[in-house]
């Protein structure tokens, strides 16, 4: 004799689920193609998302490179010595690196 201790409620599931069980390939199939699609429009995403974070950060880099360049220039103009000019924009532009550094730093890349 077979006892049987399932819940009413779970019993009268039973059932019901087993009559859904061959809907599961097709419901594991649309996930699958569901996470694809998400993962090829993620991923161009992120790429154009790189490139302008890169892109940015480059023509800021130019910028204050073309700023230190202009001092530099302007100083030569004024009578500055040379060495004294070059010491300056050497000095800026290790400020600079040791800015950018210091987020890469932070962030583990």
């Amino acid at each position: 004799m077979t006892r049987s201790l399932a819940h009413p409620e779970v019993a009268s599931a039973t059932p019901h689920l087993r009559a859904s069980r061959p809907a599961l390939p097709q419901l594991e199939a649309i996930g699958r193609i569901a996470a694809g699609v998400a993962h090829e429009i993620n991923t161009p995403t992120q790429y154009i998302s790189d490139a302008a974070h890169f892109a940015k950060d480059a023509v800021v880099d130019l910028l204050e490179l073309l700023h230190l360049h202009s001092a530099a220039l302007a100083a030569l103009r004024a009578g500055v010595p040379a060495s004294g000019v070059l010491a300056a924009v050497d000095a800026g532009t290790a400020r600079g690196q040791r800015a950018r550094a210091t987020p890469a730093f932070r962030c583990g890349s």
